[in-house]
């Protein structure tokens, strides 16, 4: 929870927020940047994504 936390900071958002973007990003919902794709290739990795 804490890394989550880290991350949201480091982008400005709230907890609620971050978590948001991570699923827009990861069904694709919004168009894709360096930093989307990296999120989506960790997700993958993980079986997070089908």
């Amino acid at each position: 929870m804490s890394r989550m936390r880290c991350s949201a900071d480091r982008r400005g958002l709230s907890l609620n927020g971050y978590v948001t973007w991570v699923v827009r990003v990861a069904v694709g919902a919004e168009p894709s940047a360096d930093e989307d794709q990296e999120l989506r290739a960790r997700l993958a990795e993980a079986g997070l994504l089908g």
